[in-house]
């Protein structure tokens, strides 16, 4: 004996679920798209990040559904998130429905790729080029090339931020060499018997050496974005002799680089962090530190990650510091000769924030 099936008795899935929504960067409607979407299943919400000055008005993004189900706007459709968000609606095979809605975080980037090196204005000394945007400590090393003589001091030498070849992308990189600057003193100051190669978002003020060489990084510059992440290209060759703040070799210890970000507030545009306050400060912000002592002998990608302690008050003055160091204890003067750190293509993004 058959029996037959009735259409109405065959069990549909009431799953409406988004599995899966992407954009193909490669695409050229989505070149705006910064982040793949983050699905949160529990409250039905899909965000992702995009470039602020990018176009999202007819963004294609690949959409996958539970089994059975359909999605409206439907996958590889063009769908404009120029308002901030749009919502899809998932109906399931019984006929269950879910409305998704998906928001467009937009992003600002300010990118650096050190194809340009220039004498910074007001530089003491004009030998010195440095990478535009950026001050770095060959400013220091001037002082002990052009007044070494007066301790005793003659360093011929490279200076320790030079302009390179040896690129990830583009034309040239910077790279940063911890240096051997014989040790000894000028005035009364100390000159390191290793100078560490560091570079920074800052200014150097030459003349603060002669009193306190701390004051000298005069860390960040005047900033009115809110910096959520800093990435980068780098390589690194830890050198092979490690000096201390003593000029004494130190046969068991390994350098290491060391890269970090930090956001701080200030009262007026004088006010400055410096190598001695710039880690400790209560005015601190958000911060991310990034280093090692391994090799890394092709360019790397990596991210700082800003960790907010404060909230962010668009009213409020703020100075940002990235810094990147080829000995991360240079600034105690503890530095190996020879440490090498490239670094190349630098981004930040900042979050959009509505004042």
């Amino acid at each position: 004996m058959f029996t037959s099936c009735d259409e109405d008795d065959v069990i549909r899935s009431s799953e409406a679920n988004i599995t899966s929504f992407t954009f193909d960067t490669t695409v050229a409607a989505n070149a705006a798209v910064l982040s793949q979407p983050v699905i949160d299943e529990a409250n039905a919400t899909i965000t992702f990040k995009a470039e602020e000055s990018g176009d999202v008005s007819a963004l294609v993004p690949t959409i996958e559904v539970s089994a059975g189900a359909t999605v409206t706007p439907a996958s590889g459709s063009a769908v404009s998130f120029a308002s901030g968000s749009a919502t899809f609606t998932v109906v399931a095979e019984d006929g269950t429905s879910k409305v998704y809605t998906v928001s467009c975080n937009m992003s600002s980037l300010i990118q650096y790729d050190f194809e340009t090196w220039a004498t910074p204005e007001g530089a003491m000394y004009p030998e010195v080029v440095n990478p535009e945007g950026w001050a770095t400590c060959n400013d220091a090393v001037a002082l002990i090339k052009n007044l070494g003589s007066l301790g005793g001091i003659t360093y011929t030498g490279e200076y320790p931020v030079r302009q390179t070849t040896d690129a990830y992308s583009g034309s040239t990189a910077a790279m940063l060499e911890s240096v051997d600057t014989q040790g000894g003193s000028i005035l009364g100051q100390t000159v390191p018997k290793v100078t560490a190669g560091s570079m920074f978002l800052g200014t150097f003020n030459a003349m603060a050496a002669m009193s306190d060489p701390m004051a000298t990084t005069e860390f960040g510059i005047l900033y009115d974005k809110k910096p959520v992440k800093v990435s980068s290209y780098y390589k690194y060759t830890p050198g092979a002799e490690f000096y201390n703040a003593a000029g004494e070799l130190q046969a068991d210890r390994q350098d290491a680089c060391a890269i970090s970000a930090v956001l701080y507030e200030v009262e007026s545009e004088d006010e400055t962090l410096n190598g001695s306050t710039i880690y400790t400060s209560d005015k601190i912000v958000a911060m991310a530190s990034f280093g090692t002592g391994e090799t890394v002998a092709e360019y790397t990608p990596f991210e700082l990650n800003l960790e907010y302690v404060k909230d962010y008050d668009a009213s409020k003055t703020y100075k940002f510091a990235v810094i990147f160091s080829a000995s991360a204890d240079g600034a105690a003067y503890n530095a190996a000769v020879g440490s090498t750190l490239y670094i190349d293509d630098v981004t930040i993004e900042n979050e959009v924030v509505a004042e």
